[in-house]
């Protein structure tokens, strides 16, 4: 298994957030197979803490000149990427989104061409920003669109991301949908029976980055007609630009001793343990990822019913689904799972089995593996 290690480069940003902990994620998976992980950002990724065997981090470094209004990023990851190619003999890239990850490494396999060297078979995954931010921007959709084409192979986290991925770009590039996944060993449920009985203060959970997509400001309101029916509390999650809207809204309602604004929070799988049922009320979701690891962790779920969130929640079987944008009905769904005793842990265990049959470590890395196994292969042939 370790004679003939593939070489494989992840690029991707050094976030808390879906893409970066399922890239980081994903390379600490195949460190433990057939691979040799070079992960590359301008940034240590946060979930890459106690780096394995067999995976090194690159930095990247971007020269600062009073020339340059903005730091040229981009140009610098092409060269970053061009020289691994060429000193250490990297055989495949795997970026997470387009832009400007997907950019830099053609404008790299240009170069290397250039330089009559064999280029690297090119593997983009796209995440929604690429789709439903930057690539409806006029300035920007015609460079996603190039780099897009310009890739061997294309990989989307759901359905319904390379549907809209379709429909918003002329991509040529075939793209397999291969969702995200949680390391079910980590994000686990708790060893004692977590729902509360006979009275019990029940804590609610959202994690996001609030922004104005992910609808905090609905989080309040729902928790506010909850709140009047059951004995519970808030714990948000996260931070970003909606937060003083959130905590002002939660003060106007008297909330503010019922509500803790946590903030970012690395490893917020113990959060999950501590709680009870996730609320996520985003207008907008590639796939979800903090529903599936809330799933992960045993918690019912009550969720907007919209992008690949339904690919990942069984309406009225692993969670509850409601229409974005209406608070009513989803302070509804979450009095239902309240207020009747058996709902709650019969959600929370069929919530813990969906994620470890379809959306596991072992359930989606095999995947990846193929995929990069096809790509390697052509491009032997090639050479």
């Amino acid at each position: 298994m370790t004679r003939n290690r593939l070489r494989l480069g992840i690029v991707c940003y050094p976030a808390i957030g879906g893409s970066g902990i399922v890239a980081t994620m994903l390379g600490k998976a195949l460190c433990e197979r057939k691979y040799e992980i070079h992960f590359i950002s301008h940034d240590l990724p946060p979930r890459l803490h106690g780096l394995k065997d067999h995976c090194t981090f690159h930095h990247i470094d971007v020269p600062v000149y009073p020339l340059f209004r903005f730091p040229p990023y981009t140009l610098a990851l092409a060269t970053e990427l061009m020289r691994l190619v060429q000193e250490i003999g990297l055989q495949l890239l795997h970026v997470h989104y387009a832009i400007p990850h997907s950019t830099s490494a053609v404008l790299a396999n240009l170069m290397l061409k250039e330089r009559g060297l064999q280029p690297v078979p090119l593997l983009t995954t796209i995440h929604g920003t690429d789709t439903e931010l930057v690539g409806r921007e006029p300035l920007y959709r015609p460079v996603v669109e190039f780099s897009l084409n310009h890739c061997d192979a294309l990989s989307a986290v759901s359905n319904s991301l390379k549907k809209s991925t379709q429909e918003t770009f002329d991509c040529r590039t075939e793209i397999e949908v291969i969702h995200n996944f949680v390391d079910t060993d980590w994000f686990q449920p708790p060893e004692n029976d977590r729902f509360p009985r006979d009275g019990h203060c029940w804590q609610i959970i959202h994690v996001s980055n609030f922004r104005p997509v992910k609808r905090v400001l609905d989080v309040i309101k729902v928790f506010d007609s909850v709140a009047n029916c059951v004995p519970c509390r808030l714990l948000m999650v996260g931070d970003g630009p909606d937060r003083p809207a959130a905590q002002e809204l939660a003060a106007s309602l008297g909330l503010s001793d019922r509500i803790t604004f946590a903030g970012k929070e690395l490893f917020v799988e113990r959060l999950l343990r501590q709680s009870d049922v996730l609320l996520s009320a985003s207008s907008s979701e590639s796939f979800g990822m903090s529903v599936a690891e809330a799933m992960a962790s045993g918690l019912p779920v009550v969720a907007s019913r919209v992008g690949g969130v339904p690919e990942v929640v069984v309406d009225g079987q692993s969670g509850i689904l409601t229409p974005p944008g209406c608070p009513d009905a989803m302070a509804e769904a979450l009095l239902e799972i309240l207020t009747q005793p058996d709902l709650a842990p019969a959600l929370g265990r069929a919530a813990r089995q969906r994620i470890v049959d379809h959306f596991s470590t072992s359930a989606i890395v095999p995947r990846y593996e193929s995929l990069y196994s096809r790509l390697a292969a052509n491009n032997f042939s090639k050479g």
